[in-house]
């Protein structure tokens, strides 16, 4: 998956949980205020898979 693909991703689950998030607060259903932090929780730990910006694979001879 390249970077930006990436970044797409967690862009998504991001602003999904947190629309989530906030329908489950404005309604005030608990369920679908855990589930929007969780997806925010997964779009944070998403940080740390896959490439990494500005890091290169080695250099082939």
């Amino acid at each position: 998956m390249n970077p930006s693909a990436l970044l797409r991703l967690r862009l998504a689950l991001s602003l999904a949980g947190f629309v989530i998030w906030a329908w489950g607060a404005r309604a005030d259903n608990r369920v679908a205020m855990w589930v929007g932090i969780a997806l925010m929780g997964i779009a944070v730990i998403a940080r740390w898979l896959g490439p990494r910006p500005g890091r290169r694979p080695p250099a082939e001879d």
